[in-house]
Order: C-alpha cells, then sequence, then structure tokens
C-alpha cells in the first residue's frame, strides 16, 4: 500500500491561511446577501396555545360550543403565496388585504364527548379568528335558504356583502360568495358558507388561482416528486451495491466501525420523527393518519440507519484498498487531535460553503426567479419542541456524508476511476434527494445541491471524512440554529447560539475522552491500511 504523502508545516500555514481567508469572504458574503431573508417572513405573534384559546373563546362566544380538547397545527396558504411572488404582487397583495393571513394557525377542538369537532383558523398575527367549519355533527345539507342570513355572517366578518356575487351549491349545501370589485393578478376571493338553521357551520375564504398557475405549480411538484422517488430507488441500489462488496471485502472489512455514528444518527432521526409528529397533522385531518405516518417513517429510519451503517463500513474498507486513511480511528493516538483539527476545518469549510450557497441563491434569483413557500409538514412551528429541531444536522451530516462521500465517491472511482466523475455523480444524486423542498422552479435545487455536493467532495478527499462530517454539521447547524433564534426570547436566542457552538462542543468534548484514554489506558496504536 501506498502513504498519503504528508505535507510540509510551511505548506500547512499556507493553506491554512487561505482556508480561513476564504472563509472570512464565505461569512461575509453569506450574512450580507442574507441579512433582509429572515426579516421579510411573518413570524407567529401567538403562540399555539394562546390560538386555540381564541378559538375556543370564539366558539364559546358565537356559538354557546364549549370545546374542551384541541390540536393546533400551523398551515399556510402555500398556493396563494407562490402566485404572489411569481407574480410579483406581494405588496399588492398586502395592501388590499391587510388582514387576510398567507400563514395561519388551524385549531382543531372537541367536546368532550367528541361528538361534535370543529376546525377554526387562526391568524399568527392578531389571534383572529377568521375561518372555521364543524367537522363533527353537520347533519345533512338542507334547501337552500335565506341568502340575507349568509350576508349577515359576511358582514359580521368584516366583508361588505356589496362586493360578492353570490350563487348557491345544492349538492353541499352551501353558499359561495365571489369578490366581483377586486382580482390580485387574476386570483379572486371567494368565500363558503354553509348554513344550519342560523347557525354557520363554515366559513371559509380562500382565493382562487388561475388555471395557468395551478397546471404549472401541479407539474412542478410532480416533476420533483418523480426526481425524489429515483434519488429513494437509487439509494436502494446504494445499498444493495454495499451489501455486495461487504460479502467480497468481509475479510477486510471492520464491522465496528460505524457502529456508534450509526446509532447516534437514529437515535436523532427518531426523536425528530416524533417530534415532527403536528406536520403529519397537518396533512390531514385524520389523527390516526398522523400516527400511521410516524410509524411509517421509523421504519424507514431504521433501512436509512442500515444504508448508513454499511457505507461507512464498506467505504472505510474501500478507501483502505486504494492506499488512502480517510477516516482516523479511535485506537490511534492522535485521533483527538485530529478530531479537533477536523472541527476548525470544518467551520471554515461550512463558512465557505454558506458562502456560495448565498451566491447561487442570488444568481437563480436573477436568472430563473426562483421564490420558495412555506411548506407546513417540515416547518419549525409544527414541531412539539422547536428547540430540538437543530439536532436534525447531525443526522444529515452522519448519514449523508457517509453515502454520498465516504461510500459513494469510493464506489464511483472504483468504477470509473476518474476522480472528478467520481464526485459528481453522488453530488448528484444527493441533489435529487433534496428536490422536494418547496423551491420553484424546481430544478435549480437541482443544480444547486449538486454544486454543493462537489465542494463537500472536494473537502472530503483533501481532508478526509471528520472534516467533511463536520464542515456538514456546522452548516447546517448554523442554518437551524439562526431559524431558533428567529423566533424570538432570550432562551431561543440562547438555544441558537449553543447549536452554533455544538460542533466545537463535541469535538473538544471527543478529545478530552481521547487523550484521558491516552492517559490512563494502555498505549494505543496506529491503525493499519488493509
Amino acid at each position: 500500500m501506498t502513504s498519503v504523502r504528508k505535507p510540509s508545516r510551511l505548506a500547512k500555514n499556507g493553506e491554512a491561511f487561505v482556508l480561513i481567508l476564504l472563509a472570512i469572504v464565505g461569512a461575509v458574503v453569506f450574512f450580507a446577501l442574507n441579512a433582509d431573508e429572515n426579516s421579510e417572513e411573518v413570524q407567529p405573534a401567538i403562540s399555539r396555545e394562546k390560538a386555540a384559546a381564541h378559538a375556543a373563546d370564539f366558539l364559546r362566544s358565537q356559538f354557546a360550543v364549549h370545546a374542551d380538547q384541541s390540536f393546533v397545527v400551523f398551515q399556510s396558504h402555500d398556493r396563494l403565496s407562490g402566485y404572489l411572488q411569481k407574480e410579483h404582487l406581494t405588496e399588492a397583495f398586502a395592501k388590499t388585504y391587510p388582514d387576510f393571513p398567507i400563514d395561519y394557525y388551524e385549531v382543531e377542538l372537541a367536546d368532550s364527548a367528541g361528538k361534535k369537532k370543529y376546525k377554526a383558523d387562526v391568524d399568527i398575527r392578531s389571534g383572529t379568528v377568521f375561518g372555521w367549519a364543524q367537522t363533527g355533527g353537520v347533519g345533512d345539507p338542507v334547501n337552500a335558504p335565506d341568502p340575507n342570513m349568509a350576508k349577515s355572517w359576511l358582514a359580521a366578518m368584516g366583508y361588505d356583502p356589496a362586493r360578492f356575487a353570490a350563487s348557491f351549491q345544492q349538492s353541499d349545501g352551501l353558499w359561495v360568495f365571489t369578490d366581483k370589485k377586486e382580482q390580485i393578478g387574476q386570483a379572486y376571493l371567494q368565500i363558503r358558507i354553509a348554513m344550519r338553521g342560523k347557525i354557520p357551520v363554515e366559513f371559509s375564504p380562500s382565493f382562487v388561482l388561475p388555471q395557468s398557475f395551478t397546471g404549472w405549480m401541479d407539474h412542478q411538484q410532480q416533476s420533483a416528486e418523480r426526481i425524489g422517488i429515483l434519488g429513494l430507488l437509487v439509494g436502494l441500489l446504494l445499498t444493495i451495491g454495499a451489501i455486495a462488496t461487504a460479502v467480497i471485502r468481509k475479510r477486510f472489512i471492520s464491522f465496528r466501525r460505524g457502529l456508534l455514528l450509526t446509532l447516534a444518527f437514529v437515535a436523532i432521526y427518531a426523536i425528530y420523527n416524533i417530534n415532527a409528529y403536528p406536520g403529519m397533522r397537518a396533512m390531514t385531518d385524520n389523527s390516526l393518519y398522523g400516527t400511521l405516518a410516524v410509524v411509517f417513517n421509523q421504519i424507514t429510519i431504521l433501512l436509512m440507519g442500515t444504508l448508513t451503517y454499511l457505507a461507512l463500513t464498506v467505504g472505510d474498507s474501500l478507501w483502505k484498498s486504494f492506499g488512502k486513511k480517510v477516516w482516523p480511528a479511535w485506537r490511534e493516538p492522535d485521533f483527538g487531535n485530529q478530531t479537533r483539527r477536523a472541527m476548525l476545518r470544518g467551520y471554515a469549510i461550512a463558512a465557505i460553503i454558506l458562502g456560495i450557497q448565498a451566491v447561487l441563491f442570488a444568481t437563480e434569483g436573477r436568472l430563473f426567479a426562483v421564490w420558495s413557500v412555506e411548506d407546513p409538514t417540515s416547518s419549525i412551528y409544527n414541531l412539539f419542541w422547536p428547540a430540538l429541531f437543530p439536532l436534525l444536522a447531525w443526522a444529515a451530516a452522519i448519514s449523508e456524508e457517509a453515502v454520498y462521500r465516504l461510500f459513494g465517491i469510493a464506489l464511483c472511482k472504483k468504477l470509473f476511476r476518474n476522480t472528478f466523475i467520481a464526485m459528481l455523480i453522488p453530488s448528484f444524486f444527493w441533489a435529487m434527494l433534496h428536490v422536494g423542498y418547496p423551491f420553484y422552479p424546481f430544478y435549480t435545487r437541482l443544480i444547486e445541491v449538486t454544486i454543493l455536493g462537489l465542494f463537500f467532495g472536494l473537502a472530503f478527499l483533501r481532508y478526509g471524512l471528520l472534516t467533511s462530517l463536520f464542515a456538514h454539521a456546522s452548516m447546517d447547524s448554523v442554518l437551524m440554529g439562526i431559524s431558533i433564534m428567529y423566533l424570538g426570547g432570550t432562551l431561543n436566542a440562547l438555544t441558537g447560539v449553543g447549536y452554533l457552538l455544538s460542533p466545537a462542543l463535541i469535538a473538544l468534548f471527543i478529545k478530552w475522552l481521547h487523550d484521558r484514554k491516552v492517559r490512563n489506558g494502555p498505549p494505543l496504536r496506529p491503525a493499519t491500511l488493509r
């Protein structure tokens, strides 16, 4: 086996200086280009608990309904948001409909007997209930009631009945009021009101969007879903490839390698999956569906953990067969110092990649008019404990660096014998799993993440797995930690800072443990290439 040539101290110092300089530039570019991004987003001014209280008070005061059970999810008129951004109508909409929220809380309420169930839509800014529906014990549709009764509720909710044209849908037993005087682009307001006697059992305002836009967005989402499914199939093929390689090279594989990292990945992801239950509920009114989705995801996490473990063990073995040590072992005397250096390089590389990502966002915005919407299923506001969200940075870093850098690059290098192709193919496969994020046009995400994957690949090839892992975790910890800070409050600010520092704290803790082992345990020996 050939040994890896070590650079001189002078070369190391020069490289470290360049890395620090690029990191400073990357950090400046990142904060400069993202300074106003989060300030433009509407942050909830009330908590989920207060939203539930507002909804219960509204039902009690208007309909003498006493609901003592509730569940709250964050929701968004995502398509309306997308249309306004795509057509540059956001400011016009805010001026014309200042009280219509894009993002809101959906509160599910029920009485103790569970016979009557309701949904109330609550403005996240003011706590005002702007829509509701009785979902249980409504009764059968009735013949067309007096439209004046429905119009009186239209006026009571702050709308001028004279602005609306009314029509009755016999099949659903509800009145549909369409704004005949005002449009936002080609979108117009429509309010559905279902009456049972004098009681409105549904009051649902929404905007009807042009078919040209909804058809375009449907096509975008379907294309992204197809690519995401292909990405999952690639993951399956990688698993099969890892198993086959493990069988062929079983004499040269240490199957203890990667166990702790795999367990950490599974544990973190399993906790996140439970934490994200409200997001599952945001997809449906059925609580059973949300529970089944969590169970299904837990099974998927175990399968992902299997792929991660195989990627760690087999990938390490493949690189050793090339005569390269890309992942130091605990038993090596210098493991603690290598971890500390990987953490420092990881922070620097994360800053560089964050700057590159910010430039890519800005470029995509100019070339492709990129925009994004809020996805309630993955929103930080649909977590039981938002403060745990940044833990996911470590799960993503462990799994993705193992599969697409340690194993993916090694496998492609063995198949194609070309370093660039060996980086490009796994980066593209990695990007395929990220097109499901609500960015439009969807293909811009594919381009962006592929480019970022190449930079992570360069970091891995130059410095090894620990550095690329810390770079990935540091980058995600910064982004997720900042999202916690934007929740507001001293505790969230301190929590966000804690996550920003987590890579350093973890690396220093590992070094302390290893140094203690070196001092108190038997002599450690360097790992060998097999």
